[in-house]
């Protein structure tokens, strides 16, 4: 046996430290997607829970015909406090062109992602609620 056919052999069957390199190279990119999936599940959490609260709020404010848009709205703020109050662009509108008039609620928000190596992304929510109007 040669020392050139020695060494070729001994270089083939030294791995030692290939998976560590190999996970190396793939770690950012793998901790990128599974911190971009976590954000992306959060966002929509917190779209279905802007959902709900209005869905919520709007079945409640049903019930008092004298309430105002603005007392809708700081209701709606009131139950999203726990997810961190999303800054919300709402409107309420009484629709009374059909035969019963109905009261529309929509609220519009972003919510930012923050995902690692990804410039600052946001996801654009829009919520609608469509209920009778209080009788008034």
């Amino acid at each position: 046996m040669t020392l050139f056919a020695f060494g070729r052999r001994s270089l083939t069957r030294e791995q030692g430290g290939t998976a560590a390199v190999e996970f190396a190279m793939i770690a950012p990119v793998l901790f990128a997607c599974i911190v971009g999936l976590l954000m992306l599940g959060m966002a929509y959490y917190e779209g279905a829970t802007v959902q709900w609260s209005l869905e919520r709020t709007l079945r409640a404010a049903m019930l008092d015909p004298d309430i105002t848009a603005s007392e809708i709205e700081a209701a709606l703020n009131e139950r999203l406090e726990p997810i961190g109050s999303p800054d919300i662009d709402f409107s309420y509108v009484i629709d009374d062109s059909g035969s019963v008039p109905v009261a529309v609620a929509t609220a519009n928000y972003d919510v930012p992602l923050h995902v690692p190596f990804v410039p600052d992304l946001a996801l654009h929510f829009s919520a609608e609620s469509v209920a009778p109007a209080p009788a008034g």
